[in-house]
């Protein structure tokens, strides 16, 4: 048994008697404001070589202002000449706005225990600190964002210095951390988790000087982060290597010599 078929015939919507143009939308938005922050430290001797430091930073909510330019414009492009402006459709210059930075605060605490001395002891540095950043309270132009939460984040760091001895390495600064919690932002209502680890050295510079107290380090660190698991959309590992240097001088040094009449 045979039956019927119908064809349907799929027109096109594209009018090729009209001329189309590229789009080109841009937007500036330059932030000019005072911010403000503020801490507070306590440092104290818990036993004879045991030192500790208890510490507290974070700034209040803040509104800062904004300055936008904003273009709409249709272009050709020409590879001799490049992008041609057609037409400009919108634009607005110095509009003014402001968006609302959040709230934050981190405490932390340090314990130490000062190596060297007669003694020639190792050294050793265990930190720790806790931050909660109130992203809730974020605005732009009074809006809030959809894909913005609070978030927190731990971190945790040690350094050691071996006892010093006449080599390289028994001079040389040991270093490792780690720090975790969520990003503060959010794709499609689930929050990414981030992962630190930190590792690092601190090589000491040849000093040259017969003042014992100048110090000069180079600082090396290796860092990985990651972002997301397989549950988020958005997945991240990130490997970092930072150089930086430590430069102590004497900026009054030399002998002073005294005449007389």
């Amino acid at each position: 048994m045979f039956g019927s078929r119908d064809y349907n015939t799929r027109l096109s919507l594209f009018n090729d008697s009209t001329r189309y143009a590229n789009a080109h939308y841009e937007t500036k938005t330059s932030i000019g404001d005072f911010y403000f922050d503020a801490g507070l430290q306590y440092h104290f001797k818990a036993s004879e070589k045991i030192y500790m430091s208890l510490g507290a930073y974070g700034n209040w909510k803040q509104d800062i202002r904004t300055n936008a330019n904003t273009v709409a414009q249709t272009f050709t492009y020409s590879t001799e000449t490049g992008y041609i402006p057609i037409d400009t459709a919108t634009f607005t210059k110095d509009e003014r706005g402001s968006f609302i930075y959040p709230s934050s605060i981190t405490g932390g605490f340090i314990i130490q225990k000062v190596g060297g001395g007669p003694e020639r002891e190792a050294g050793w540095l265990i930190g720790a600190d806790f931050t909660s950043n109130n992203w809730k309270q974020y605005r732009v132009n009074g809006l809030p964002d959809a894909d913005v939460r609070s978030n927190w984040q731990a971190k945790v760091g040690a350094e050691f210095h071996p006892a010093p001895k006449n080599n390289f390495f028994s001079r040389t600064s040991y270093r490792v951390g780690a720090f975790t919690g969520p990003d503060y932002i959010y794709t499609q209502q689930t929050k990414i988790p981030v992962l630190g680890i930190t590792a690092g050295l601190g090589l000491p510079i040849a000093n040259y000087s017969l003042m014992s107290r100048q110090a000069s380090m180079i600082n090396l660190s290796f860092e990985y982060i990651k972002r997301g698991n397989n549950n988020n959309i958005l997945r991240e590992n990130l490997y970092r290597l930072s150089v930086g240097f430590s430069l102590t001088d004497l900026w009054f040094g030399g002998k002073t010599k005294y005449y007389e009449d």
